[in-house]
């Protein structure tokens, strides 16, 4: 978050590059929940990654709009 912070104050507030920020970290989330699922770890850690992602998906499909 801090980075982001520091991206957002250098680029003069301009918020078009955070949407990509965006999409990665929900890519990110569902590597963590194929992990999790691949190493037959907690069904409820699977599925959090899971929910996170598609948190962060709508979360950029509505600023994209």
């Amino acid at each position: 978050m801090g980075l982001i912070l520091i991206l957002v104050i250098i680029n003069d507030f301009n918020f078009n590059f955070i949407k990509y920020i965006i999409l990665l970290l929900g890519i990110d989330s569902i590597i963590d929940g194929f992990e999790s699922f691949l190493k037959k770890e907690n069904k409820r850690q699977m599925l959090l990654d899971f929910g996170i992602a598609f948190i962060w998906f709508v979360v950029f499909f509505i600023s994209c709009s």
